[in-house]
């Protein structure tokens, strides 16, 4: 499949193209990426970006506080006088930058040409694909660093393996032990002075807790009647998407305090169409000449960063602290 995220080669652009998508359909399309992300559900947005790079300031050394123990008084003996001993809360700085993520999408002339109304029913066809698309890339940059920027911060499984926050399933002895149990997915959490907020798994996982039982067999993970398709793992929420964004292959289960993740924007929706530029994937290879195939193309842009500060906590003040833990295959 043609990789459109890259988007080489457009080069003309409509400079009356915004003119064209009416302000409501933009703001549902940012709406509905937002909406639709997994993960930034999930974390806290911070205020919009003023500009491409936000420093946030981060503790890094706790304060400690001492008993005045010294010398009894001599004129009152039950009055003792010690001195205070000193103590400081050191901080470090952590960047968010932000950066452009963008989706192209190629359309025959012949489609707008048939599309009435100004367009607007054929934006009624793309738009959650749009939607869809972004929130997407978004997920698997910040699960998985997949295609993220240099300035982002790993991917949650590259950072949890290298922590040694990471269980292999069949490592205990069942399923339960691999994410409940002592050394397992959710107590490597709680080993870092963090509890587990929620959960996101890949969808085939679902199969795994359906099947896990116990010695009268019943089942141990229980599906979560008011929201059909979950599950609460120790009464923690456990979403398992359909999207695709979590491949099997290589990771099973993601538990964490997603609230130590910040987002902001720099920036919503921008457009752009050309109808003379190419479009070509990452290799070089041309897939659409519009000129040449009577296209229009469609560049939908925005701005975002994100961070994960992980302040040093009285539990854990290690190097190796990490709000999350993975399963993997």
């Amino acid at each position: 499949m043609a990789d459109f995220s890259a988007g080489y080669g457009v080069t003309t652009d409509r400079t009356d193209a915004q003119d064209l998508i009416p302000p409501e359909i933009t703001n549902e399309i940012f709406k509905n990426a937002v909406q639709g992300s997994q993960v930034l559900g999930l974390m806290r947005r911070l205020a919009d970006m003023p500009r491409k790079v936000r420093t946030m300031p981060v503790l890094n050394s706790l304060p400690t506080a001492y008993f005045q123990n010294g010398e009894p008084d001599d004129a009152n003996p039950n009055e003792y006088h010690g001195l205070a001993k000193a103590s400081k809360a050191a901080w470090g700085n952590v960047s968010i930058t932000a950066e452009n993520l963008s989706v192209i999408i190629p359309i025959p002339n012949d489609t707008i040409d048939d599309a009435a109304g100004n367009n607007i029913s054929l934006f009624a066809e793309i738009r959650p694909l749009i939607a869809e698309a972004l929130a997407v890339a978004i997920d698997q940059a910040i699960l998985f660093g997949t295609d993220k920027p240099a300035s982002w911060p790993n991917g949650i499984l590259t950072d949890a393996v290298a922590k040694g926050k990471a269980v292999t399933i069949g490592t205990g002895a069942d399923l339960y032990e691999d994410i409940l149990g002592e050394n397992g997915v959710f107590d490597l959490v709680n080993q870092s002075g963090y509890g587990v907020a929620s959960c996101l798994g890949a969808l085939t996982m679902m199969g795994k807790l359906r099947s896990t039982r116990d010695a009268n067999g019943n089942p141990i993970f229980n599906d979560n009647p008011s929201r059909p398709g979950t599950y609460t793992l120790w009464g923690v929420p456990s979403t398992f998407p359909t999207t695709g964004i979590i491949n099997p292959a290589t990771c099973l289960l993601i538990a964490g305090a997603w609230d130590q993740m910040v987002y902001a924007f720099r920036k919503d929706l921008t457009w752009k169409m050309s109808t003379d530029g190419i479009i070509q994937d990452a290799s070089g290879v041309i897939q659409y000449n519009l000129f040449q195939q009577d296209m229009t193309a469609m560049k939908v842009t925005t701005r975002l960063g994100w961070a994960r500060p992980n302040p040093i906590n009285r539990v854990d003040q290690t190097a190796n602290r990490y709000p999350f833990a993975v399963l993997i295959p």
